[in-house]
Formats: structure tokens, sequence, C-alpha cells
């Protein structure tokens, strides 16, 4: 194993990590959180959580207990999405995600490279990967909050800067900001590799440290950034 394989296999197991931690530290809010409401009297009034990849609400039983809802948007869902350069026809899986959990959410076959997927129900509000026929291992990336009326377009050779969107703000700030964070990973990349090999005293080593600070200190800005501008999109919630 190379010495880059080795950083990035720590800087894995360290992600790992913190996203367990912040996890436990989510779970326990929340039961407290449920122990505070069952002891307010007429606490009947929902109160709403972005977690990773799903929307959901905190609603009161008859018996007094408490469980986690799904929130569904302004039906019917109809969501197009063109690959303009893989007219493959086939099997779609829609997987979505609740918790640490991801489920088939529903299936449709889609035809000579376009997804067309409609619900009259509407789907839950959340994160989704719409699966791309002919390529089992292969998706892309959907937002579906409140506004589920909307087309997608790109070519499957470079998803995230050819995508066009029409009709959702949600998937505008998503595909935005994920050319924004391909930038910063290769930037933090570059760096990582010229830190390899430095010794953590040496000048050109603190001066690298101090670049890769400001890279991450640049991303984490982007992000409030889009909440101040966006509280109440599912999108910037999802990512602060």
């Amino acid at each position: 194993m190379s010495s880059i394989d080795l950083f990035t296999t720590g800087n894995d197991y360290f992600c790992n990590s913190l996203r367990k931690i912040i996890m436990c530290v989510k779970t326990l809010v929340l039961l407290l959180l449920v122990s505070f409401l069952s002891c307010k009297a007429g606490s009947d009034s929902p109160m709403v959580f972005t977690d990773a990849g799903y929307k959901s609400e905190m609603v009161k039983n008859e018996n007094g207990t408490f469980d986690f809802k799904p929130i569904l948007g302004d039906g019917p869902t109809d969501i197009k999405i063109t690959l303009s350069d893989l007219p493959n026809s086939g099997l779609c899986r829609i997987v979505g995600f609740y918790s640490d959990q991801n489920y088939i959410a529903d299936t449709l076959q889609a035809i000579n490279g376009v997804i067309h997927y409609k619900n009259p129900k509407g789907l839950a509000q959340g994160f989704y990967y719409f699966g791309v026929p002919g390529k089992p291992n292969d998706y892309i990336q959907v937002m579906v909050g409140e506004d589920q009326q909307f087309e997608m377009t790109c070519r499957f050779t470079d998803v995230i800067n050819s995508m066009v969107i029409n009709g959702s703000d949600e998937n505008t700030m998503f595909y935005e900001f994920s050319k924004f964070e391909n930038g910063i990973s290769g930037r933090l990349q570059g760096i990582a590799n010229k830190m390899t090999g430095l010794s953590e005293g040496s000048p050109e080593y603190k001066k690298l440290k101090a670049e890769k600070e400001q890279i991450e200190s640049e991303k984490l800005t982007k992000v409030k950034e889009i909440y101040q501008k966006n509280p109440k999109s599912l999108f910037a919630n999802f990512k602060y």
C-alpha cells in the first residue's frame, strides 16, 4: 500500500468514526427531546427534522408516545431525467434513504435514455438515487423536496458538470454545490499529495496544512451561505 493509500485510508477511518459519533449524539438529543415532549402537556404540533437523506416529522400518538413519519411533497410526482448520450432502455430502481438505511422506493422502465417517473401520491421528501438503465452500479442523484415536478438533462459521461435543471431549486443548489465541492476535493487531494513524505514539523508541511485548513474553511463558509439564503430548503438543511 502506498503512502497516498495510507493517507486516504486514515482519512476514511477518521470520517467513519466521526459519522458514528455524530449519529450517537443525534440519537441522544432525540431521546432527550422525546422525553421532554412526553412531559409537555398539550403539545400536539409536529416537529420537523432533516437528517441523512430524508425529511420527517415527530408526531404524537393517541397513547402519548411519539413516532417519526416521512413528510410527503406536494404531489403528484412527475420527474423526468434525460441521459443525452446514453439511449438505453431497461429497469430503473429508485433508492431512498432513511436514517442509515436505504430502500427501494419504486421501480420503472426507462425508454431510450429517458427516466420518466410519475407517482400520484408523491414521494417522501429526501435524497434519492435514480438507477441508470443498463448500468447497475451507476445512478443519478436527485433531491426530492416539496415541489416534485421537474426535469433534469445531462450526459452520463459527465453528470455533474453537464447537468441542466428545469423547475427544481433544490436540485439546482445541489448540483451547483457538487461542482464547487469537486473543485475543493481536487485542491485538497493536490495538497495531500504534496504533504506525503514531509516531516510534520517542517516549514513546508506547516504551509500546506494551513492551505488545507483554509480550503476546508471555504467549504464551510459556502455551506453556511447557502443555508442563510435558503433556511427552509431541504438541501440547505441536509448539508448544514
